[in-house]
């Protein structure tokens, strides 16, 4: 049976997947639009299938890689094994099980390649980009929203890679808040500054410690499971973004970003 093959790129990373049917790749086509296209260079391609029954008993992602360096990522939802430029997956025929599936893929490739998924909102203003970084409800949105930025990359997860000219350089994904889309900006932006974000009645920012940023970024990274080289991986990448950016808390009210009080 011929198949359909789409290529979603995300943080400088191409992934194929490979469908024998046209069930979900149209609505794909549609929601990944400026991340997706249709043809076959990838560096990995997974041969996708559908099931209406469950696929597992548990709602939360168990993810392992085992002593041959097989990667599986497995809930309710979803079923995936990778490994090298190939993988499989089964899931339900749904959106909202893909891009499930997709955030802990993409998690594990970009972190494989000394980048990071972050749980941050990031914008461009002439033509850097400052990311904002917090745990659920620390407000991610609501300073993207507020900071006249003239392009946001995301409002909820971005993808940070170390360049080769030792800069840090961060890129928008197709993951916004409450599954909603947001406009595509799949290119790369120089980080001038990473923000950790504390609500407050004035604005203000305070510096820092390295150790303090570390543990403070290390905290946003989308990583699933305890596998070590991931984790220290991780850890070594978060090191040294320390190192190159800017670094600081940005205490906020709700009122429109005055960035002239950044420094």
């Amino acid at each position: 049976m011929e198949k359909d093959q789409i290529t979603i790129s995300v943080g400088g990373l191409s992934l194929g997947f490979s469908f024998r049917n046209r069930k979900l790749i149209n609505r794909l086509m549609s929601r990944y639009t400026g991340y997706c296209r249709a043809d076959s260079r990838s560096e990995c391609t997974f041969l996708c299938s559908f099931s209406n029954r469950k696929l597992a008993s548990y709602q939360q992602v168990r993810y392992s890689t085992d002593a041959n360096g097989l990667h599986h990522a497995k809930r309710y939802d979803f079923d995936a094994q990778w490994s090298g430029n190939t993988g499989e997956m089964t899931l339900w025929p749904s959106l909202y099980s893909f891009d499930a599936c997709l955030r802990v893929i993409l998690s594990n490739r970009i972190t494989e390649r000394n980048g990071l998924m972050l749980h941050a909102s990031a914008v461009v203003r002439h033509n850097s980009a400052f990311i904002f970084m917090g745990p659920s409800g620390s407000g991610k949105t609501t300073i993207a929203r507020l900071s006249g930025a003239q392009k946001i990359l995301s409002d909820e997860i971005v993808a940070l890679r170390i360049a080769h000219e030792n800069t840090v350089r961060v890129y928008g994904t197709p993951f916004w808040g409450e599954m909603g889309k947001g406009p595509s900006w799949p290119k790369s932006y120089k980080v001038r500054s990473i923000f950790f974000l504390k609500k407050s009645n004035t604005l203000h920012t305070v510096r820092i410690g390295s150790d303090s940023a570390i543990r403070a970024l290390l905290r946003c990274v989308c990583l699933f499971g305890n596998n070590p080289f991931d984790l220290q991986t991780s850890l070594d990448t978060c090191s040294k973004t320390v190192s190159i950016v800017d670094c600081r808390e940005l205490h906020f009210p709700k009122k429109p970003l005055e960035w002239e009080k950044l420094g």
